[in-house]
């Protein structure tokens, strides 16, 4: 039982590890970090300003690295920060027209990919990706706290 469930977890390290390297070598190729490709896939996607709250908490980023990366970002004239106009604290940052035109050759592309690639499975495959994926979080928090909360 324990060798059928350890092969099982290194299998779904070994994908869990390669998915990662997909969006890691997208980020590389343009020059970017995970989390400031991340970013530009955000606000490319959304169409609209995010503030930084809402990355961290779209992608479970910690609040120095989408600041960090957003600087970075900035510096690059990829994106520009501006004020909330329903709260004057709260700064939404968005694409630059030379960040658009990156998120175009960068975003776009891996956008439309995993809309294919997501598209090939069947409806019930997605259901079930979606909501296994899910449990599997879950319940890996929650054994993780355990193991940690001594």
């Amino acid at each position: 039982m324990l060798e059928r469930l350890l092969e099982q977890q290194v299998r779904y390290n070994k994908v869990h590890k390669e998915l990662n390297e997909l969006y890691h070598n997208v980020a590389l190729q343009f020059g970017l970090s995970d989390a400031s490709s991340t970013i530009l896939y955000t606000l490319y996607v959304s169409e609209k300003p995010c503030s930084q709250k809402e990355l961290c908490e779209q992608w479970s980023l910690t609040k120095t690295t989408v600041n960090s990366a957003l600087r970075k970002l900035i510096k690059s004239e990829y994106v520009a920060l501006s004020s909330d106009p329903t709260n004057y604290k709260v700064k939404l940052a968005r694409l630059t027209k030379s960040g658009e035109a990156l998120a175009e050759k960068s975003a776009r592309p891996l956008f439309e990919a995993e809309l294919k690639a997501f598209e090939r499975l069947t409806e019930e495959e997605q259901e079930q990706l979606a909501v296994i994926s899910k449990k599997h979080v879950k319940l890996l928090r929650e054994e993780i706290g355990n193991a940690f909360d001594n």
